[in-house]
């Protein structure tokens, strides 16, 4: 028997992400420590906090053994808060112990079988290496229910296997409801710039088999002005409101060239199956493609790259790109004012 196991199962390491967290991070880690699976570690990650959080999470190391702490020496997330999370989550992923490694935010609020059944799943699945449930939408003070992170989302999915076909097309897996192997950290770190470091867990782990999904709200998840997740599809209607929108342009160029750049090292795994490359070449193409109608240095550049663009997206089976396709086509005064021309995909 693995060391790390005992007659309640698997070592779990919890880690949690904190950040001035010092009105909820309490109630989070009451949730966590009340679990029904407990064989778990909890270790906190503290981006340096300057109110009360740490010494919070400092009582609770001295009254229950299972809850370790750490603090970064400055604020990571100063100037991207993205890219904080990720490096302090980095730091929490190679200080577990455990077999199965949960994801926390301190704001969340997780209900007493959350552990389990995720562990149950992974069990059962020997060939999943990651699982993700659902969570509910909740105000500030988890008093009123606001409807499921998945649903508000516009991804509507029973239980089961999912692809990595399907989150090349929509990439659902929110880091605060994952759950996953251990032995797959040293494939995700270190995580990659520009993108969130949940998206690319996700990925990872759908390379050589799918991954879990659990359509219960095992998480309260808070949505307030401090949330780092929308509940915003991103169907035709949101590319719409933002026509002639420079800003948006910008933010669509950004984030489109952070996951090339992941997706790009993806493809560049060496063991990974041969219907992940393709699937990772054609998803490649595609945002070169889209890429490059925002760098056109004048309308009629830009009018052949969108006819280049749509026989590059028509050969694949990605036509969901269409939609981001008539996004560009139809915003040219935005991207002549984002002034982003002659950027290319590299």
């Amino acid at each position: 028997m693995n060391q790390n196991t005992n007659s309640q199962g698997p070592l779990v390491s919890v880690v949690l992400n904190s950040f001035n967290a010092q009105k909820v991070i309490g109630e989070q880690i009451d949730s966590i420590l009340r679990q029904t699976y407990k064989n778990l570690e909890l270790i906190v990650c503290d981006d340096h906090s300057t109110d009360g959080t740490l010494e919070i999470v400092k009582e609770y190391a001295r009254k229950d053994a299972r809850v370790r702490w750490v603090q970064n020496e400055t604020n990571l997330g100063a100037k991207d808060r993205h890219r904080g999370i990720a490096l302090t989550f980095h730091r929490g992923f190679e200080l577990s112990q455990g077999d199965f490694i949960a994801v926390s935010d301190a704001d969340d609020f997780w209900v007493p079988e959350k552990i389990q059944k995720l562990a149950s799943f992974l069990l059962a699945n020997a060939q999943v290496d990651l699982v993700f449930s659902n969570s509910m939408i909740t105000n500030g003070d988890l008093s009123l229910e606001l409807g499921s992170l998945q649903e508000k989302q516009g991804n509507f999915r029973r239980s089961g296997l999912i692809s990595i076909e399907t989150l090349l097309e929509r990439n659902f897996v929110a880091g605060h409801v994952t759950f996953f192997r251990r032995k797959i950290v040293p494939r995700i770190l270190p995580f990659p710039e520009g993108w969130t470091f949940d998206s690319w867990v996700g990925l990872v782990c759908a390379l050589n088999s799918p991954v879990g999904y659990i359509d219960e709200c095992l998480v309260l998840y808070r949505q307030h002005g401090g949330s780092l997740i929308g509940a915003e599809p991103r169907d035709l209607r949101y590319y719409i409101k933002r026509l002639n929108t420079p800003e948006f342009v910008i933010e669509y160029f950004k984030d489109k060239s952070g996951q090339l750049a992941a997706h790009r090292r993806l493809l560049a795994i060496s063991d990974i199956p041969d219907f992940s490359k393709n699937a990772l070449a054609s998803k490649i193409a595609n945002e070169e493609a889209l890429l490059a109608i925002i760098g056109a240095a004048g309308f009629a550049q830009f009018c052949v790259r969108l006819a280049e663009a749509a026989r590059t997206i028509l050969k694949t089976n990605q036509k969901y790109h269409v939609k981001q396709w008539l996004f560009l086509a139809v915003s040219w005064r935005s991207i002549k004012s984002s002034q982003l021309q002659n950027q290319n995909s590299g």
